[in-house]
């Protein structure tokens, strides 16, 4: 027998957005692989202690500063080069924005497989001087 069909629509997969953009990454340091490297390490030093912060904040419902500090976070992401993580945190502010605790739970949830994407990467890094710039 075939199985039954769900009563909710089927998951949309989203194409996988590449943990780091190296070259956009360079761009903001001014194409200094020095401070790429040391604005993307700072960055990641304060991840877990950020997270921790997100999750309490969605736990007590205090909306206004978790979109504080998601915002918080979206400005350190930016400088970084990390699309996927990104791209994470602006789906989680939508959520936080519109005070849908299920949904924010469901988004950070992906920022923090996204950090860990970021930190998997971190193991084994690819050197940001073999990013090559876009046509």
């Amino acid at each position: 027998p075939l199985p039954q069909a769900s009563s909710s629509p089927p998951l949309k997969r989203e194409p996988l957005l590449p943990t780091r953009d190296l070259t956009q990454a360079l761009r903001i340091a001014g194409g200094s692989e020095r401070i790429a490297t040391n604005l993307f390490q700072q960055f990641m030093e304060n991840m877990e202690g950020e997270l921790l912060i997100l999750e309490e904040l969605l736990r007590k419902e205090n909306w206004e500063e978790l979109w504080q500090a998601v915002h918080r976070l979206q400005g350190g992401a930016a400088v970084c080069g990390v699309p996927a993580f990104t791209a994470a945190l602006t789906a989680l502010q939508s959520s936080v924005q519109s005070e849908n605790h299920d949904a924010a739970s469901e988004r950070l949830a992906q920022v923090r497989k996204e950090a860990q994407r970021l930190f998997a990467e971190m193991e084994s890094p690819p050197r940001i001087s073999a990013a090559r710039p876009r046509a």
